[in-house]
């Protein structure tokens, strides 16, 4: 049982690490974008030397996310707090597409999570030497309820 724990833990310690470093949005120079998946003719990038954005910049982004995420009635209900992960892509029109969760919660937050990505409006693409470019994105996304938890 303890040595189960210990590999449970090690392989947790790992998972978090590698998606920490997966999430680096640090433009590295000299070196290619890394292609991470292919669609039917155009590489989709995990990083690019300009990243995609939402259109009017983080600002707008934020007021995007609060004027339309809706907390889930069943989370509100058992007052579930948590964060989930919702990959897309951004083709180099700015469309968004191929949403999914990448770290799911319970209580209705996956769902309402996806159903704001996917009601996105266009960003703005990422480049590459100047050329737009597909990029995934992954977006963290926090249902928090906003009561301090004092004792």
């Amino acid at each position: 049982m303890k040595k189960a724990l210990i590999i449970f833990s090690l392989l947790f310690i790992a998972t978090a690490v590698n998606f920490s470093f997966a999430q680096n949005t640090t433009p590295v120079t000299g070196h290619p974008a890394k292609t991470d998946v292919k669609t039917q003719s155009t590489p989709v990038l995990t990083s690019a030397e300009v990243m995609p954005s939402f259109p009017g910049g983080d600002e707008k982004f934020q007021q995007f996310l609060k004027d339309n995420i809706h907390y889930p009635k069943e989370a509100l209900d058992n007052k579930i707090e948590g964060k989930v992960y919702v990959s897309f892509v951004v083709d180099e029109t700015g469309k968004i597409s191929n949403v999914q969760m990448q770290k799911r919660m319970a209580y209705g937050m996956d769902q309402e999570a996806m159903r704001v990505v996917t009601m996105m409006p266009n960003w703005i693409p990422g480049k590459e030497k100047g050329t737009p470019v597909t990029v995934q994105m992954t977006l963290p996304i926090a249902f928090s309820l906003g009561n301090s938890k004092t004792k």
